[in-house]
């Protein structure tokens, strides 16, 4: 796993299909589908069956990011197939200008292909006074503000905003609502971006779409606190285990000298791990543990 770890440095992918995975202990494939990143799970090949294994190679650009609510700083992509489209969710981040520069709104493109997107003018919500724009998730009400077309509740009456983080996911549990056949973890606070000592409503709240597209919130409390929960955090359903499964950020505490250009002020990022029967009571997420050490910043998970 050293290898990975020194390769991926601001993105990190690790393919896990149970706690195992994290393990030094030998892992047994069977007739799981795995996502090949490197070598690490490859003992040998034998004969053809190398021939068989798709190697990506870049190719042409798809979607660029042109529209002035998206800013250049877009980031934490989410991508999955739904049955003949491919949905694509990511962070518009609008810098701006004034006193309230940041806005994170959540944008959504979609796809026949994986090449040809479209962005769809939703209508949920105004930029600069209009709403035609692909915009599903607005960060603030200032600069956001929804439109008649939303029906979720996203609790701005009490200043809370949605810092971006909304990596949705086709709920396959088999007890899933309608209303609730998608759902995601999304990162809510006051203030520009991060939280202040003592703010009982950081954290991770739970929200639920019939669609993908109309979100609400499932609890008017975070479900997941305590934690330094900006950037990436996703969950899905486990069907091996019948449980959900979110993967969040957070530190990891160092004392480590050798290396100070990469050691942070009360530790390094890295991931935490937390369980939940029906997505709103999480079990306290705990560290990933890894085969020996790490030296490098999980700085963002897509596990």
């Amino acid at each position: 796993m050293t290898k990975l770890f020194h390769r991926i440095v601001v993105v990190a992918i690790l393919v896990a299909t149970s706690a195992r995975a994290w393990s030094s202990e030998p892992i047994s494939i069977g007739s799981r589908l795995e996502l090949f990143v490197d070598d690490y799970l490859v003992d040998r090949f034998d004969g053809e069956v190398s021939l068989h294994l798709h190697k990506p190679s870049g190719k042409e650009v798809v979607l660029t990011m042109d529209k002035p609510w998206e800013d250049p700083t877009w980031a934490y992509f989410c991508v999955f197939k739904d049955d003949n489209t491919y949905r694509m969710y990511y962070r518009g981040h609008h810098h701006g200008s004034g006193e309230k520069p940041r806005g994170e709104p959540m944008c959504y493109a979609e796809s026949k292909d994986g090449i040809h997107w479209v962005k769809p003018n939703l209508g949920l919500f105004r930029f600069n006074g209009s709403a035609e724009n692909n915009i599903v998730l607005g960060g603030d009400d200032e600069k956001f503000p929804a439109t008649e077309k939303w029906r979720g509740k996203l609790g701005f009456e009490t200043d809370l905003g949605w810092r971006g983080d909304l990596v949705p996911f086709k709920d396959t549990n088999p007890g899933a609502t309608s209303d609730a056949r998608y759902k995601a973890l999304v990162r809510g606070c006051r203030g520009p971006h991060q939280v202040l000592e003592g703010q009982s409503d950081y954290g991770m709240y739970p929200m639920k779409s019939p669609d993908g597209i109309y979100w609400t919130l499932m609890s008017e409390k975070p479900v997941i606190t305590k934690r330094r929960l900006d950037s990436q955090n996703l969950a899905f359903w486990d069907a091996s285990h019948s449980r959900y499964v979110a993967f969040v950020r957070h530190l990891k505490w160092t004392t480590d000298d050798a290396r100070p250009e990469e050691v942070r002020p009360g530790g390094i990022r890295d991931v935490h791990m937390a369980v939940s029967d029906d997505f709103i009571h999480w079990t306290e997420p705990a560290p990933l543990k890894y085969p020996g050490d790490i030296d490098r910043e999980m700085y963002t998970n897509a596990i």
